[in-house]
């Protein structure tokens, strides 16, 4: 039997919506659809992560503490989520190859021609002490374009001056970024 929502007023099946046990032990269904009810969750737990510090700490800290007594749900999560990558990643293969062939030929043309043999090599040192460094911390780095090849407003060179060996998170988190000081 069809049930009217009272946020998107669209007539959905009862199964769309929550029960709710009364005080007589009755059960009533939401007068929101499960989605609706879903989004409004999810946009008040928004709100009060960027308007309340503390609450967003003491939920971090559930949520860590959840993740340490929890073991068997972090590998569950992980597995499942390199498993939504591999599947996005097989769905778009050629996107994904594209974009690294693009890659490929920005960081040639942004070598320059006048590049010396022992800058070249540099670059190449680089490269071999960021794999070296990765190893001996355990952490994963990456060579680090300071000046983005691809940026907004401005577009680096490959060259050794250009390079520095950064954390993996903190070069994923800059993206094309260029901070100017």
């Amino acid at each position: 039997m069809p049930k009217l929502c009272g946020k998107c007023q669209t007539e959905k099946d009862e199964s769309s919506f929550h029960k709710r046990k009364m005080p007589s032990g009755n059960y009533t269904l939401q007068p929101w659809c499960k989605d609706c009810a879903k989004s409004n969750q999810r946009a008040w737990n928004k709100k009060k992560r960027e308007e309340d510090p503390e609450w967003r700490d003491e939920q971090n800290k559930k949520a860590a503490e959840y993740r340490k007594n929890n073991p068997e749900f972090v590998k569950r999560v992980t597995e499942r989520n390199r498993e939504v990558s591999r599947k996005h990643y097989q769905t778009n293969k050629a996107d994904y190859m594209a974009k690294d062939a693009e890659r490929r030929a920005r960081k040639v043309k942004a070598t320059p021609k006048w590049l010396s043999k022992s800058d070249r090599e540099h670059i190449k040192r680089i490269y071999r002490v960021r794999q070296k460094v990765s190893d001996k911390t355990g952490v994963e780095h990456h060579v680090d374009h300071i000046v983005p090849l691809k940026g907004d407003s401005i577009c680096g060179l490959h060259v050794p001056w250009n390079l520095a060996i950064i954390p993996a998170k903190m070069n994923l988190s800059k993206g094309n970024k260029h901070e100017q000081f």
